[in-house]
């Protein structure tokens, strides 16, 4: 799905800018690759999601850790759920009659999961963790396939590169790392001068997010910084639509930042009154086609954004009484699922 440029108009949920230096490294990066079939796992973006149903209530609540639940996320088939806490496991979920119910429990982590991730087959996990590594597993066995460990401090993201035999990670220890996961090996190791809080990347590219308040674009073949995004406070999330056309941050001071790589020179700052960034690890991401920016606050409501308009869309409560650290919206578009402080998974739908 190709989106239109953004409309310039004001609104008092958003501001327009335009910065047309520092995002010039981005342009070509972006561009989309001839399409090849999904089980070649191409870099190709992934334009296999659904139209987005905004959510409007909450279908099931449950506790879903023994402990807060710091990450969330579907896999590309919209029929796993995957969810990690400071109680050390990774719980695999379905969804049946729109209740969450639990399948397969992960462990072997020494400490919290931080980050969840799905390859794009959706047959390998890659979760980060508190203990400063990350790890990989099979999804057909359950089974632990390998740990990554060098970072000295703990791993805030990981991620899987689109070519899925190399993974990327970011770490307090002011680094990112770049992995070989046949051999297990870091291959490359990036200084980033301020802890990394998340990052995204392709095959050709990194781009992550800081304390320092700053977002930056690496070359991953190189391990050479490009370009440099400065906001207005600490860097939350980061999250990239399925075309890589926009660029989503979440960061302290209370905005989500939405940059338009295909201009090369736009910022869409997005707000609400009464919206609150919960924490440093506060995760901020697109609806699967791109539409919406979704995230939860520190007072446990989750606020919905049109990407186009720069309106909100919606804000809801749900069954949280405690900060939503992160959100995961299936790539079907019919569900979205929300985690927080204490223990509880909301699963939300239209209707």
């Amino acid at each position: 799905k190709n989106f239109k440029p953004f409309r310039s108009f004001r609104s008092s949920s958003f501001t327009l800018s335009t910065q047309p230096k520092f995002l010039q490294s981005f342009k070509g990066i972006f561009r989309k690759r001839s399409s090849t079939c999904f089980s070649e796992i191409d870099c190709s973006p992934t334009n296999f999601g659904a139209a987005a149903r905004v959510p409007a209530r909450v279908r099931h609540s449950l506790e879903a850790h023994d402990g807060e639940v710091n990450a969330v996320k579907f896999s590309p088939s919209s029929k796993i759920l995957a969810t990690g806490g400071s109680d050390r496991r990774v719980k695999l979920w379905d969804i049946v009659g729109g209740m969450l119910r639990k399948q397969k429990i992960l462990e072997g982590s020494n400490d919290g999961v931080t980050s969840i991730e799905f390859d794009p087959s959706g047959q390998q996990l890659l979760t980060g963790s508190y203990d400063n590594t990350a790890r990989v597993w099979s999804l057909k066995n359950c089974e632990l396939k390998c740990v990554l460990s060098g970072h000295s401090a703990k791993v805030t993201a990981a991620k899987f590169k689109c070519y899925y035999r190399e993974a990327v990670t970011g770490s307090h220890d002011r680094t990112i790392r770049v992995w070989d996961l046949s051999k297990t090996a870091c291959i490359h190791s990036i200084p980033t001068l301020s802890r990394c809080s998340d990052v995204v990347c392709s095959d050709s590219f990194i781009i992550s997010g800081h304390f320092d308040k700053k977002v930056r674009l690496w070359d991953s073949r190189a391990g050479m910084k490009t370009s440099e995004i400065p906001l207005q406070g600490k860097v939350t999330s980061l999250d990239i639509n399925s075309d890589r056309t926009q660029l989503l941050s979440c960061s302290r001071d209370d905005l989500l930042n939405v940059t338009d790589l295909r201009m090369n020179e736009t910022r869409l700052e997005l707000r609400a009154e009464g919206f609150k960034c919960g924490a440093d690890w506060t995760k901020a991401i697109f609806s699967p086609d791109g539409c919406y920016a979704v995230v939860g606050s520190s007072e446990g409501v989750l606020y919905v954004w049109d990407t186009l308009t720069g309106q909100l869309e919606t804000s809801l409560v749900g069954q949280h009484r405690s900060s939503i650290n992160a959100v995961s919206w299936s790539l079907s578009g019919e569900y979205v699922v929300t985690v927080d402080r204490t223990k509880m998974a909301n699963l939300w739908s239209d209707c």
